[in-house]
């Protein structure tokens, strides 16, 4: 594993350095057409090949009058180009600005107002969107599948007389990749990931899940490709509409690790969960693979057992993180399945990060570092969830009231970052979640935080999916039973599992499925279910 210092401080250079020395070697592999049962096209490219592609977007983004710090809101689906566009960006001291479209218009076109970009690359049929959508029209248009009325090639960008590749030294808060994601409320946050900052989390990940030089690494986050590139790893996406990550057409990604023989694996709950009912369906226990990581939302006990199942010879963890601190801490699955406790197990923090549980005071201005530890609450009890370490986000972009609610400044360059989960360390010091601070439910003159409740419904036989909600401010149970399931069996036992809680008398109401977040379709929207049950 290198983690040789990064003289530019530039997150692009380790790239140029392994693709000098591994010119040959595959980067990606990016599916591009696909049957039901196999992919018949991919978009690859060796390391070599970006290195040269990069090169040439590089020069055209200069010749176009480009300079670094320039932000361009990037919106083009995973491909070979995306990826060198971006490198080329960030080469170039230019700042991409990723932009979640599973956000919605409203919020998508607020995302651009705050981006401080003025151009855009994106795909033709977004592009032909921008005349319908005047709050589009101040921004240059580029379109990495062609032009059209309003909107430029993307070609445009390319000079391939480039032979050289200039990297721009940067800064400690030098902006690296601004990412707007999905939100549910409010303004949406520009996660600021300076050059500096990616690249103690790029080596932040490869001591917490390290790797080697031969290994290829199957995952459904496209941004995971970005830390593979670095690392000199062979990356394959998996087959699958990332607007609906959570639904893939798992005999289609089996036929993927039957061909490619990845020896890494990582996804998100929703889709492990479809992959490995077919893979134990059709007795496919997978012995390539020598390593899964697993994050995004909970991870329930009956998933971890089948993963166990379909992946016999493999290291599986479950990975916590965020956007603004990834990692966190992560467990073998084989602990979680040994552990008994209330909420979901995530494992003790890993040594380069900081995290203190606590019970803060409502007025943010009223917190400091000096007076976090006096906010710790003891073992074994729920509180709030701070983190801190040189990989965790800094800030967002231009929003002072998001800093103010979510960052504690600290005098030693770093911030406490309010998580915004909730849960407890037990006396092993390992992390147990019980649910996000805002989606706790009142009852009795008690909080309850939903995982509590939750989790132990969900191991239930013949549940799909709970969740435990505020409607109306008066708690709910929401609840997907199995279609071939026996329902009033499942019912008994779900009554049986709240009197435990000590919540029986909270009201049980069905519905035919879970609203998901567009992201990863695996934690529960909240928001949606609640106008759900009307």
């Amino acid at each position: 594993m290198n983690n040789k210092k990064i003289s530019s401080g530039n997150m692009a250079e380790p790239l140029f350095e392994l693709a000098a020395k591994n010119p040959r070697r595959i980067a990606l592999y990016i599916p591009l057409e696909w049957n039901e049962s196999a992919v018949t096209r991919y978009d690859t490219a060796t390391f070599g090949d970006l290195a040269k592609k990069i090169k040439a977007y590089q020069g055209g983004l200069q010749k176009a009058g480009y300079r670094a710090g320039d932000r361009v809101i990037i919106m083009v689906p995973p491909s070979v180009d995306l990826y060198c566009i971006i490198i080329a960006l960030l080469a170039s001291g230019m700042v991409p600005v990723l932009v979640d479209a599973g956000m919605g218009l409203r919020r998508m076109v607020s995302a651009f107002d705050q981006s401080g970009a003025r151009t855009i690359i994106t795909i033709k049929k977004l592009g032909r969107l921008r005349y319908l959508i005047p709050g589009l029209w101040k921004y240059r248009c580029y379109a990495v599948d062609g032009k059209g009325i309003g909107f430029r090639h993307a070609s445009e960008f390319r000079d391939q007389s480039r032979d050289t590749i200039e990297i721009v030294p940067c800064g400690r808060e030098s902006h690296g990749i601004i990412t707007f994601t999905s939100g549910s409320t409010g303004r949406p946050k520009g996660a600021d990931r300076t050059h500096y900052g990616l690249l103690k989390q790029h080596l932040a990940i490869r001591k917490s899940w390290p790797d080697t030089p031969r290994d290829i690494d199957m995952t459904c986050f496209p941004v995971v490709v970005l830390h593979n590139m670095a690392c000199g790893m062979t990356s394959v996406l998996t087959a699958v509409d990332f607007a609906a990550v959570g639904d893939p057409n798992p005999a289609l990604v089996a036929s993927q690790i039957r061909e490619l023989r990845p020896t890494r694996l990582s996804a998100a709950p929703a889709f492990m969960r479809k992959l490995v009912d077919y893979m134990i369906r059709e007795k496919m226990f997978q012995t390539s693979v020598r390593s899964v990581g697993i994050g995004g939302a909970p991870v329930p006990k009956t998933l971890c057992r089948d993963l166990r199942t379909a992946f016999p010879k493999a290291d599986i963890r479950v990975i916590y993180g965020s956007t603004e601190a990834e990692p966190i801490s992560s467990v073998s699955v084989d602990e979680i399945l040994a552990s008994g406790g209330k909420g979901y197990l995530v494992g003790k923090p890993y040594p380069f990060i900081s995290v203190r549980i606590v019970d803060l005071p409502a007025d943010p201005d009223a917190i400091t570092d000096n007076e976090l530890d006096s906010y710790a609450v003891p073992v074994l009890t729920s509180g709030e969830i701070v983190v801190s370490g040189e990989h965790v986000l800094k800030g967002y972009v231009d929003n002072p009231e998001a800093n103010r609610e979510n960052k504690i400044p600290r005098g030693n360059g770093t911030v406490w970052h309010r998580t915004g989960d909730t849960g407890y360390f037990d006396k092993k010091g390992r992390i147990w979640l019980n649910g996000r601070l805002k989606d706790a439910v009142r009852h009795r003159g008690r909080v309850i935080p939903p995982y509590l409740v939750e989790q132990m419904i969900d191991e239930i036989p013949g549940v799909s999916r709970s969740a435990l909600v505020a409607k109306d401010e008066r708690p709910v149970i929401a609840l997907v039973v199995e279609k071939n399931a026996d329902r009033l069996a499942v019912l008994n036992k779900v009554h049986e599992a709240m009197m435990v809680a000590d919540c029986n008398d909270i009201p049980v109401r069905e519905v035919d499925r879970m609203p998901v977040d567009r992201r990863h379709n695996s934690k529960i929207d909240r928001i949606a279910l609640k106008k759900m049950l009307g």
